[in-house]
């Protein structure tokens, strides 16, 4: 496979439930995948060529530090790859809302339902063999990648930079991008997939960081111990405030953004105030239609629909980690009557405040 794996010659095919037809091939071409799978079998992405070139190492064209090395551009192979390799080993945590037809590498990782507070869809530490690879042409996802040992490749079309440890990178969704092992050595790395509507991600920018790789490793190692030893939303959500953050003190937002998220950063301080577009646009310093676009460029929605959602969500934390009733509640978040907040909970997470607190200690 060329070092350079971005695909722009076709938009990517859409997913169908339909799209991950299990084959008998026994060469690896594309994507294997230990668990659940039955051994020894391929499965196929839509929109991927079956031939793929082999792993070859890369030179560093500029004597550049192996963080900022560049990497000139290759020949396109169109598509998506997912290929996890047949020694790449990976354990972490998955919101409850991943579909596992989708995103079949996630099927043994726990799911926790505080990720979900958070924009996460899942996370975790993977140790990733010499054939591991993901390529993604049209994503919807941002994937922040942490280096802890070893070197790959990571980053956006139309080149990608050397990823050794002791550095990061985020990866943006809505532009191309891949990140993959080059080598015959092992590369392990912490990852964090985010929602589109994940805010503490959106507008930052993608050249890669250094940073203290043990402290991601151990900060994640905790949260995930300490969620499958004791199954506590409460301890789960406060660990997760840590990780994110973590995270945060290494991104770097772009200037013309700024703005931008002051205004969110304020309306999530104070989610019960009556908001309306108007008001958050003036927090921003642009218009209510250049505020509204900006809404859709970075989370795919209008700014209410937004604050609905960042509403409901620190609402749901509320519910499984106090005592406060649903009329505390619903006035906490700005909603008119308890009616109004159960109506817009139940159409946000398919059950009502109360029958979601009955089974919050459970979960």
């Amino acid at each position: 496979m060329h070092p350079a794996v971005f695909g722009l010659a076709r938009p990517a095919l859409k997913y169908r439930s339909h799209c991950w037809r299990e084959t008998q091939m026994v060469s690896a071409t594309l994507f294997r995948e230990e668990t659940p799978f039955p051994s020894g079998r391929t499965l196929v992405l839509p929109g991927v060529h079956a031939k793929t070139h082999p792993h070859k190492p890369m030179e560093n064209p500029n004597g550049a530090s192996p963080a900022r090395a560049c990497v000139r551009p290759h020949p396109i192979i169109p598509g998506n790859i997912t290929r996890l390799g047949e020694l790449t080993r990976h354990r972490g945590l998955c919101s409850p809302h991943v579909e596992e037809w989708r995103e079949p590498w996630c099927a043994h990782l726990s799911a926790c339902p505080a990720l979900a507070d958070f924009g996460i869809r899942h996370m975790g530490i993977v140790d990733a063999s010499a054939d591991y690879c993901f390529q993604r042409v049209q994503p919807r996802q941002s994937v922040f990648l942490a280096c802890l040992r070893g070197t790959g490749y990571a980053g956006t079309a139309p080149a990608i930079s050397l990823l050794s440890g002791g550095h990061g990178v985020l990866l943006p969704s809505g532009c191309p991008f891949a990140y993959y092992n080059a080598s015959e050595q092992h590369w392990q790395l912490v990852w964090i997939c985010f929602e589109p509507s994940a805010c503490s991600v959106s507008g930052a920018d993608c050249a890669s960081f250094p940073l203290d790789a043990d402290v991601f490793l151990h900060t994640l190692e905790a949260l995930m111990t300490c969620w499958d030893r004791y199954g506590n939303l409460a301890i789960a959500h406060r660990m997760m405030e840590g990780l994110m953050d973590l995270v945060g003190l290494h991104l770097r937002i772009r200037p013309e953004l700024q703005g931008f998220h002051e205004a969110w950063r304020t309306v999530t301080a104070d989610l019960g105030a009556q908001w309306d577009a108007a008001r958050i646009a003036t927090l921003g310093g642009c218009s209510q239609e250049r505020f509204r676009r900006l809404c859709w460029s970075t989370f795919g929605t209008s700014p209410m629909k937004h604050l609905t959602g960042l509403r409901l969500h620190r609402a749901r934390h509320v519910l499984y980690t106090t005592t406060l009733t649903i009329e505390e509640i619903s006035g906490k978040f700005g909603y008119s009557d308890a009616y109004a907040f159960s109506h817009a909970f139940k159409r946000r997470f398919g059950m009502s405040p109360r029958a979601f607190r009955a089974m919050a200690p459970s979960a």
